[in-house]
């Protein structure tokens, strides 16, 4: 085995390591992959599986809960944040920056999540219900088989 050989896996644990310290900077994948030694002509693609390993993902979340503790950010604190933000844009007549404040709150509370309705049916088909002694099939809430 070369050198080169034994030296790839810690340069490709260092190359992972500076990317999550970049990708941090702007959470921009592709800009964080050619920031941390990667092709720049495969940044994009790089950073996208990157953002899929585990690995990364364990760290960004460590970096992530770190840096809000050093921060002392707390949900608390940036709704209280914004709460008094759109108050002193409202009085100042911004009414946009107003919106935006509690457009953040509301997102906050999951108060714009769209949600779809989805009706779906399923269909069993049993060839003999007699083959499944004493139970009961019901779909919807009525029994099955039972002809009373």
């Amino acid at each position: 085995m070369t050198d080169e050989m034994q030296q790839r896996p810690a340069t490709l644990a260092r190359k992972r390591e500076r990317f999550v310290g970049e990708y941090l900077v702007d959470l921009n994948a592709a800009g964080a992959a050619r920031r941390a030694g990667y092709s720049a002509r495969t940044a994009r693609q790089a950073g996208h599986e990157l953002l899929t390993k585990p690995d990364i993902q364990a760290a960004l979340t460590q970096a992530q809960r770190g840096r809000a503790e050093r921060l002392e950010m707390t949900a608390d604190k940036v709704l209280r944040d914004l709460e008094r933000r759109g108050c002193a844009a409202e009085g100042a007549g911004q009414y946009a920056a107003a919106i935006r404040a509690s457009e953040l709150q509301g997102k906050h509370l999951s108060m714009f999540t769209d949600r779809v309705e989805i009706e779906a049916r399923r269909v069993l088909v049993v060839p003999d219900l007699a083959t499944l002694p004493e139970a009961t099939v019901k779909v919807e809430g009525v029994p099955l088989g039972d002809d009373d």
